[in-house]
């Protein structure tokens, strides 16, 4: 059985019609049902639903084995910046508490994002992961965001003062600040990070 046959087969059991399933998944009816009959492929943001919202087993919905759900809903999975941007992949299975209670808020406004330099040191370190609230994007706060500019992201220090500026927390980079202007897009804020020991 495919990935779209399966997903058919978690709407028939939570009785749920193609246009309601569809509603909550947020996506079209039209695309629901060409992912049920093998015409289109499911993109990760339906696959995210289906394991957060409706804890479908993410083996069970990829090889077929195992229950339908999940037994242990004490994880979302958060999307890479990676996946967010294309349908392949897979991303981070998180605790809930740390999603629902400490960062208390919805799962589908997070991906994850390895940093890729050390120019916010020692505040993150390269290799450190972090997650972004991509509902988050107001530059009218000072804080740490993720920004895009053409292909390249990079982590950087908002600043307000004296202009709008983004700035490296480690001085040994001389070319540490930027102006915040149009070419600049603000993917989302840092809200939590964790690094290997």
């Amino acid at each position: 059985m495919s990935i779209g046959r399966r997903i058919k087969e978690v709407r028939r059991i939570l009785n749920l019609k193609q246009k309601d399933m569809a509603e909550s998944m947020r996506i079209s009816q039209g695309y629901l049902c060409g992912i049920e009959s093998e015409e289109k492929q499911a993109n990760a943001s339906v696959i995210f639903t289906l394991l957060n919202r409706f804890n479908v087993n993410p083996v069970w919905l990829d090889e077929g084995k195992g229950e339908v759900f999940s037994g242990n809903s004490s994880c979302v999975f958060i999307k890479s910046v990676e996946v967010a941007e294309s349908p392949q992949g897979s991303g981070y299975p998180m605790p809930k508490e740390i999603i629902e209670v400490q960062l208390n808020m919805p799962s589908d406004n997070l991906m994850m994002y390895q940093v890729v330099s050390d120019n916010m040191s020692p505040t993150l370190e390269k290799g450190d992961i972090v997650m972004i609230d991509r509902s988050d994007r107001n530059v009218e706060n000072e804080g740490i965001y993720l920004f895009r500019s053409d292909d390249r992201k990079f982590i950087r220090r908002l600043l307000l003062k004296p202009e709008k500026h983004l700035a490296n927390d480690n001085s040994k980079f001389i070319y540490g600040s930027i102006f915040l202007d149009s070419s600049i897009d603000c993917i989302g804020r840092v809200v939590w990070f964790c690094r290997k020991l």
